[in-house]
């Protein structure tokens, strides 16, 4: 992605990837990707990780809006088709500066 922000370049890109341990699969329709519904009583487990370079705001791993890279690792379990639970580690470094920040996170989510 390129574009400008006021007097600023900007550019960046990513890339991600996420995979069903337990042989669900994530339905794709019209550009749009879908919930992941269970099959089994124990749920859908997945596994992701993302890697992204270039120019964000990273305040959530401590280096504010600057060119960075970063990745990220995790695992969501889906323990119904309307409640995922989410955990990830990011860690980044400045490109400028090289400053380093990283976070754990944790989700919950309800969808209706």
């Amino acid at each position: 992605m390129d574009g400008e922000q006021g007097t600023d370049d900007i550019s960046g890109y990513y890339v991600q990837a996420g995979y069903i341990l337990t042989g669900e699969s994530r339905p794709y329709k019209g550009g749009i990707f879908k919930r992941v519904k269970p099959e089994g009583k124990s749920g859908a487990w997945e596994v992701v990780a993302r890697y992204e370079d270039g120019d964000a705001n990273y305040s959530d791993i401590e280096l504010g809006r600057t060119d960075a890279t970063s990745y990220t690792i995790g695992m969501n379990w889906y323990a119904h088709k309307n409640i995922r639970f989410g955990v990830n580690y990011t860690d980044g470094e400045d490109n400028l500066s090289n400053d380093d920040g990283s976070e754990f996170r944790v989700r919950f989510q309800l969808t209706f």
